[in-house]
């Protein structure tokens, strides 16, 4: 009499039973031929920080100009040059001080299924409790295989 599909998990296009087991992308394995599951997290690169250059040469272009407009205070065009440095030093300083660092990008856990041809890749998410579930049932049905 053949044994019972019992079932160690069912949640949406993830099935683990103690025949086989069905992941997110659609990877089926079948259980008699999974001999490991092991998890492992994958720290993702930062992006590179934002150049500071623009705000710089903003800066720099209106100190030039209030340089130029004291050596022209004794008309009106050194008082309207003075006001332009200044809005453009304003805004070169606020521009830099709003640069921040890219925040480093959650890291992705892998779980892995290892069989007589390998380990590979089973699926990749950013649910760390979601892949333990997953290794956990895997688990279970690898024990009750016997």
């Amino acid at each position: 009499m053949p044994q019972q599909e019992q079932v160690f998990m069912d949640e949406g296009e993830i099935l683990v039973t103690n025949a086989r087991i069905r992941l997110q992308g659609g990877k089926t394995f079948a259980t008699a031929n999974v001999t490991s599951v092991a998890t492992k997290v994958r720290q993702l690169e930062a992006p590179p920080a934002p150049s500071k250059q623009g705000p710089g040469c903003l800066i720099a272009f209106g100190v030039m100009w209030a340089l130029i407009g004291l050596g022209n205070l004794s008309s009106v065009t050194g008082f309207v040059v003075l006001a332009i440095s200044a809005a453009l030093i304003y805004g070169g300083w606020q521009w830099m001080s709003s640069l921040k660092a890219p925040a480093r990008p959650n890291p992705e856990y892998v779980l892995m299924i290892g069989s007589a041809s390998g380990e590979s890749e089973g699926m990749v998410s950013m649910d760390e409790a979601l892949v333990a579930r997953i290794s956990d049932a895997i688990n279970d049905a690898l024990i009750s295989r016997g």
